[in-house]
């Protein structure tokens, strides 16, 4: 999955955010430099228990600089970009909302299957 967005007035610039659905890397670039990666300690499953949220931070532009942060929330589905101290964009992956949403609900329903049959 990638998002891309621009940020700045006189001095813009691209930023694309790149989260693999199954992968361990999450990878930020500006302007086609990269500079920002989060690896993930653990296997999907395990992070999302283990380590729901992390915040990315850093800053672009010379004559024109912003403070860029990322901030993932896997368990609250919540994975918001903040420009300068305020929100840009509410939902940076909206398709990862869906991919959550029917990963809880098939658990749910094997819950409540062992729950009622015993498996």
């Amino acid at each position: 999955m990638i998002t891309v967005f621009q940020v700045g007035n006189k001095e813009t610039h691209r930023i694309e955010v790149e989260q693999p659905f199954s992968g361990r890397n999450m990878t930020v670039k500006v302007d086609d430099v990269i500079v920002a990666k989060h690896a993930y300690a653990y296997p999907p499953l395990l992070q999302l228990l283990r380590h729901p949220s992390f915040t990315i931070q850093f800053s672009c532009g010379v004559n024109e600089p912003h403070k860029v942060e990322l901030r993932i929330n896997h368990l609250a589905f919540k994975y918001e970009a903040y420009l300068d101290d305020k929100i840009i964009i509410g939902c940076l992956f909206p398709e990862v909302v869906g991919y959550n949403a029917f990963g809880l609900a098939v658990a749910a329903f094997v819950l409540a299957m062992w729950s009622v049959f015993g498996w």
